[in-house]
């Protein structure tokens, strides 16, 4: 193993992806949250540090001079739209509008209303993600259990998710997960 990539966008926009790449060229991983333990783990907020719990910086107006995060729902905010996502950029000092003017023409790039940024985002900017009540237990189990065991204990394991592990990326590739996801946000 060269890289780990933890969320990053090989099946598009709309699908986290854990992305391992291997010396072996010939070998490939790329599991969304349904196939990839530590993605999985992540999004039931049992793994995060403990700062993520009660983090100081949430807060629109920080010392940095830049705050940069994913844009989660780009069409809702903004007329650009890439399937490889988007990126939230608040400028917080004058210095920090200098660095983004400086840098501005090496990327593609389009002023947006704040409000809808948060309504969407605030996870990023007012609220915490919530402990999971198990993480302290899972860490014990973590340090004394074998990975199988711990997997089977916290997470969903069951024929369905295996299913649809498989599923959403033949999906893609054959062209159809947005429809997948219209679909899956209506029901």
């Amino acid at each position: 193993m060269i890289d780990y990539r933890s969320r990053d966008k090989y099946y598009g926009y709309d699908y986290s992806t854990a992305t391992i790449t291997f010396a072996d060229k010939h070998k490939s991983y790329h599991k969304g949250m349904e196939g990839d333990m530590m993605l999985r783990l992540y999004f039931k907020n049992i793994c995060s540090r403990p700062s993520c719990y009660a983090c100081h910086f949430k807060t629109l107006h920080r010392l940095s001079d830049i705050t940069i995060f994913d844009c989660w729902d780009a069409p809702s905010v903004s007329k650009m739209f890439s399937t490889k996502g988007a990126t939230n950029v608040f400028i917080h000092t004058a210095k920090g509008k200098v660095i983004f003017d400086r840098l501005k023409d090496d990327f593609i790039w389009s002023a947006s209303d704040i409000t809808p940024v948060i309504k969407r985002d605030g996870i990023m900017i007012k609220h915490c993600v919530p402990a999971n009540p198990r993480r302290e237990e899972f860490f014990k189990d973590l340090n004394s259990l074998p990975i199988d065991k711990v997997e089977q204990k916290y997470l969903d394991c069951s024929l369905a998710k295996k299913a649809i592990a498989v599923l959403k990326p033949m999906l893609y590739k054959l062209g159809v997960f947005r429809l997948y996801i219209k679909f899956k946000n209506r029901v």
